[in-house]
């Protein structure tokens, strides 16, 4: 039943056995202690987490500072998962391509059983072009596409590793935008298609598309609206003034970039990702909102973070951390 996730309830995971650094003992990660004592003092229900894990310049801060860049690419969603405070993580790929079930495989082996992931459906399903080619897309929230394409292979080797299925709508240009109420008529007919047996959530970056339309096709089926951190939408506050604007029981935000900010612009400045380069202070102050809010309505948080938000995403995580723990 959608909306009755593992999610909401507290969770004991089982680690696999890590080995790296060609037999060496297994290292220590940076600040863990510190981090344990932050998780300690949060809800079951908050799950904290980075867009994505594979970051050399985050060797000293989350992972071990010695530790071989292929060991981040081979390992990393190993080593992540051993830090109690982060319990979530995105999966980013599968937005340019759908994973194969190998691939998603080697994922779920790297995971603890049932470690939840926001995993991006492929662009094919979400974007009215083609990223790459600029073409119409022909599957444009075409249910019959999706669980074909996206959900079979998920099906078959990743399904208990799924924490909610994002669907980031890309931006529309002028000639193919549409209205509000054609958009909210699409939403309905593809989730009443879809299956209820995953989590599933919507983000819009065309900030004219956020309609009570909208929101009232995501709460009939049980579907969260992403409160998104992102160059043309509102901030997460104003967003979490809209009235009924959360649709389900899992409220997700993902801190992409800041409003009026690029994404070039931003990468270059805040690389190599080691250290805060501009704290947020509106930013946070509005996620631990959303996190009082949430506890007060009995609902799960789930929050990701891109390293374009501060300069780097774990350190990221670790302040709204101890904030939500001090403010909840």
């Amino acid at each position: 039943m959608l909306g009755s996730s593992r999610l909401a309830r507290p969770k004991v995971f089982y680690m696999k056995q890590l080995v790296l650094f060609s037999g060496r003992p297994e290292p220590e990660l940076p600040e863990i202690e510190a981090d344990r004592a932050i998780a300690a003092k949060l809800a079951p229900t908050v799950l904290l987490g980075t867009s994505t894990w594979t970051f050399p310049g985050w060797r000293g801060i989350f992972y071990p500072k010695d530790i071989p860049e292929r060991e981040i690419t081979s390992h990393g969603l190993r080593l992540y998962t051993r830090n109690p405070l982060f319990r979530t993580v995105g999966i980013d790929r599968s937005y340019y391509a759908p994973l194969r079930v190998e691939e998603l495989a080697r994922y779920r082996d790297d995971l603890p059983d049932g470690y939840g992931c926001a995993m991006k459906v492929w662009s094919g399903i979400v974007a009215r072009r083609d990223p790459s080619t600029n073409q119409r897309s022909p599957w444009f929230l075409d249910p019959r596409a999706f669980e074909e394409r996206v959900l079979a292979p998920i099906e078959k080797s990743f399904s208990r590793n799924v924490g909610v299925l994002l669907l980031v709508l890309s931006p529309m240009r002028a000639e193919d935008r549409m209205d509000a109420e054609q958009l909210a008529e699409q939403l309905d007919r593809f989730f009443e298609a879809a299956p209820r047996s995953f989590r599933y959530a919507v983000e819009l970056r065309n900030p004219e598309l956020l309609s009570r339309a909208y929101l009232d096709v995501l709460a009939r089926y049980g579907v969260t609206h992403v409160l998104g951190l992102w160059e043309r939408m509102p901030t997460l506050g104003r967003q979490l003034a809209v009235p009924k604007i959360l649709t389900a029981p899992l409220v997700v935000c993902r801190l992409s970039i800041r409003p009026g900010e690029r994404y070039e612009e931003r990468r270059r400045i805040c690389a190599p990702f080691d250290k805060i380069v501009a704290t947020d202070e509106e930013t946070r102050a509005d996620v631990v909102e959303v996190a009082a809010r949430c506890a007060r309505e009995g609902r799960s948080l789930m929050v990701l973070v891109n390293n374009k938000v501060e300069g780097s995403a774990p350190l990221t995580v670790r302040a709204l951390g101890r904030r939500i723990a001090a403010g909840c």
